[in-house]
């Protein structure tokens, strides 16, 4: 039968190590013994030592010089070193460099010696159901990321699919609104890219402002005063739309900027009512962005002359409509894109 524990046992005196042969002879283990320490270190190499009982004062070699050794050949090993002398330097050399489980003081009782034995392995055995256990949950964890990562690839290709079949719903049924969205896009991500907001925030206003209206576009088949800007109905499309986008699966944040997209800093937008920071920061770029957009839709806006009006339609609403710095961020980058624009012309 396969012995469960291997124990290594050294010592220059033969008489010592038939003692403790006898003491642990009837228990589970398998024995390894030598008197010379260089044969100690081989077995040490050759087996997978469970347990290594070393004498201190040995001819050519210390026991504190061989647990040190076996300490980097096998770190699992418990390691207990025995000694008739009180000498505290090696109790302490034997604890710090060579990380001992036990000191064992000669002479010992057969009761004692069993005892620390049964310790050290039970040590041993702890470390190990330690060790195994966090293998196991580190590969469940592996296991796991793998599975959520492969999850999340099939959600982004949905979610990609999703988008693209609503907005060719879009385009077919309103191709006006869906061009002037794209625009709204690269206004609103050039001022995020101002603001340094983060990819995420990017993503959010980019899905948020191609599909802020799409609930336009539902309510628009039931009632004929959607294009009323007063009506209950036109003040309720951000929450029909931002209930659809939810009921398509995406993400709270999104849901929450298409439904503020009309909310003004002051708190007099609809449909909530919201102002100042209740409102998030790429539903105020959104609003912005929007408007922008909607007072130079007709004509260009760096040859008509218009431009300068737009700016102070915004500059009269920041703080009360529209967030005061956004709109300064915005002007100042328009501005010096018509001056470089400027400068290319006079070339």
């Amino acid at each position: 039968m396969k012995k469960s524990y291997k124990i290594l046992i050294v010592d220059d005196e033969p008489n010592v190590i038939q003692a403790i042969v006898r003491s642990l002879d009837d228990q589970d283990y398998e024995l390894f013994t030598t008197t010379d320490p260089q044969k100690a270190m081989q077995l040490i190499q050759d087996n997978n030592m469970d347990l290594i009982l070393s004498d201190q004062r040995m001819p050519n070699m210390q026991g504190i010089e061989l647990l040190m050794y076996a300490r980097k050949i096998s770190p699992d090993t418990v390691r207990v070193l025995m000694t008739g002398y009180t000498d505290l330097d090696v109790i302490i050399s034997a604890i710090n460099d060579g990380r001992i489980y036990y000191y064992l003081p000669k002479p010992w009782d057969n009761e004692e010696l069993i005892q620390t034995v049964k310790s050290a392995l039970f040590h041993k055995q702890k470390e190990c159901d330690k060790e195994s256990v966090l293998n196991m949950l580190l590969t469940n964890k592996q296991r796991l990321d793998v599975k959520v990562n492969e999850l999340k690839d099939v959600l982004s290709e949905n979610r990609k699919n999703i988008i693209n079949a609503l907005l060719t719903i879009m385009s077919i049924r309103d191709n006006e609104l869906y061009n002037h969205s794209q625009k709204i896009c690269q206004h609103a991500l050039d001022i995020a890219n101002l603001l340094s907001l983060s990819e995420e925030q990017k993503e959010n206003i980019r899905v948020s402002v191609m599909f802020r209206d799409f609930g336009k576009i539902v309510l628009s088949e039931h009632s004929s005063r959607i294009s009323d800007d007063n009506s209950q109905e036109m003040q309720m499309h951000p929450l029909v739309t931002a209930e659809i986008m939810r009921n398509f699966g995406f993400s709270e944040d999104v849901c929450s900027i298409i439904a503020q997209h009309h909310e003004h800093i002051n708190g007099t937008g609809y449909p909530l009512g919201l102002k100042d920071s209740e409102i998030h920061i790429e539903a105020r770029i959104i609003a912005i962005a929007d408007i922008y957009c909607a007072l130079s839709r007709h004509g260009s806006i760096l040859t008509d002359g218009n431009q300068n009006t737009i700016f102070y339609i915004l500059t009269s609403e920041s703080g009360k409509r529209f967030d005061s710095v956004i709109v300064n961020t915005f002007i100042k980058s328009l501005k010096a894109k018509r001056a470089v624009l400027t400068e290319i012309a006079m070339l």
